[in-house]
C-alpha cells in the first residue's frame, strides 16, 4: 500500500476491496525455502464493526458470486485495519490459475456509500500471474550473521530486492507502487513489530532490502516468526461518491515465514505456551471447501488464529 490513507477512504462503509493470488513459503534455518500454499484471497475492509455492507464478487461473466461478504462475518484486526477475509488453497500456481483465471473480476458493493461496482484484472493488463521473487532472509547482529538471537541487541534483517516491476493500472489513491510488508509475531500470537500500516510512518518501499528490530523489542527465551511479503499490484479501481470512496485492488503476492528463537531464559509468566499461537495474518494452514472460498480463521477477538493443535488432557501430540 502506497501513500497516506485519505479521509475519503476512511468514511463509514467499505474502505478497500482486495483480490489476491497469494503464494506462501517457509524458510528453514539453513536458508532453504519451500512452498506451503497457493491461495486465492479476497477481502473487504470496513471502517468499523458497526458498518453494514454486502459485497458480492463475480468471476468473469459468471452470474453466481464466487464470494460474498456481509452481516455476521467474523472480522480480523491487522495493522490497524478491520478485515473480512476469505480464501481457498491450491497445490500449485497452475491449479490456482485454473480455478481462478486471470480475467476481470467484478465486485458489487452496497454500503453507507451507496451501490457501486469495482472491476479488477487479477492478472493485470497482460493477463498473466506474476508472483514476485521469493527472497532469502538473513539475520545479522553487530554486522555478523546469526541464527541464535541476543534480545539485548538490535537485529538487522536483510533480503534480496523486489525484482518485479510495477504494472498496476487504474487511478487508486492508495496503490501506486509495489509494496513490502514486514511483521513479526511471537509464540503467543502477539504482533511485536511491523513496518507499519502506512499512516504513522513511511512504509517499506519496493526498493527496501533491510529493516532493523531495535534492541530489547524481543524477549529472551522466546520463539518468533518473521513475516515478509512482496506485493505486486496488477490493477486498481476506485468508486467515488459524496459519502467518500472505495479503493479496489488486485495483486499477485508472496510471503516468506521464518521462525527463530532468542537466547536465554524467558521472564516470569512469559514462557511460550505448549500450543503455538500465531498472529492472524500468518498462514492458517490449508483452507479447502468444495463450495469455494471459506472464512479466514480467527477467534472471537479477531486477533488470533486458532491453534493448529488444541490443548486437551490426554492428547497424544508432540510439544514444541
Amino acid at each position: 500500500m502506497s501513500g497516506r490513507v485519505g479521509e475519503e477512504i476512511r468514511q463509514p462503509g467499505i474502505a478497500i476491496v482486495w483480490l489476491e493470488k497469494y503464494a506462501i513459503f517457509e524458510q528453514a534455518a539453513d536458508g532453504v525455502t519451500r512452498p506451503l500454499d497457493y491461495m486465492l484471497l479476497a477481502e473487504v475492509l470496513p471502517n468499523s464493526r458497526r458498518d453494514r455492507y454486502e459485497v458480492h464478487g463475480f468471476r468473469g461473466a459468471e452470474a453466481t458470486p464466487f464470494v460474498t461478504f456481509g452481516p455476521g462475518d467474523r472480522l480480523a484486526y491487522v495493522n490497524e485495519w478491520l478485515l473480512d477475509r476469505k480464501a481457498r488453497s491450491h497445490d500449485s500456481p497452475a491449479e490456482l490459475d485454473i480455478h481462478f483465471p486471470n480475467t476481470t473480476y467484478r465486485f458489487e458493493v452496497q454500503d453507507a456509500k451507496g451501490r457501486h461496482t469495482l472491476s479488477l484484472r487479477l492478472g493485470g493488463e497482460d493477463g498473466i500471474t506474476r508472483f514476485p521473487n521469493v527472497p532469502q532472509i538473513g539475520m545479522y547482529q553487530e554486522g555478523l550473521s546469526v541464527r541464535g538471537v541476543d534480545s539485548t541487541k538490535a537485529v538487522e534483517l536483510r533480503w534480496a530486492g523486489f525484482a518485479t516491476e510495477t504494472t498496476v493500472t487504474g487511478d487508486s489513491p492508495l496503490f501506486t507502487e509495489n509494496t513490502i510488508f514486514f511483521l513479526l509475531d511471537n509464540c503467543r500470537g502477539e504482533t511485536v513489530f511491523s513496518s507499519g500500516s502506512g499512516n504513522k510512518r513511511e512504509p517499506l518501499s519496493p526498493k527496501s532490502t533491510t529493516i532493523t528490530i531495535p534492541s530489547r523489542v524481543l524477549e529472551p527465551g522466546c520463539r518468533y516468526t518473521i513475516f515478509l511479503s512482496f506485493i505486486n499490484y496488477r490493477s486498481t479501481d476506485t468508486a467515488r461518491c459524496d459519502g467518500g470512496a472505495i479503493a479496489g485492488v488486485a495483486v499477485n503476492s508472496i510471503c516468506v515465514e521464518l521462525a527463530f528463537r532468542t537466547a536465554g531464559v524467558a521472564h516470569d509468566s512469559r514462557e511460550c505456551p505448549p500450543t503455538e499461537q500465531r498472529a492472524n495474518y500468518r498462514w492458517p494452514g490449508k483452507l479447502r471447501d468444495a463450495a469455494g472460498l471459506v472464512p479466514w480463521p480467527v477467534d472471537a477477538s479477531g486477533l488470533l488464529l486458532q491453534p493448529r493443535q488444541e490443548l486437551i488432557s490426554g492428547a497424544d501430540a508432540p510439544e514444541h
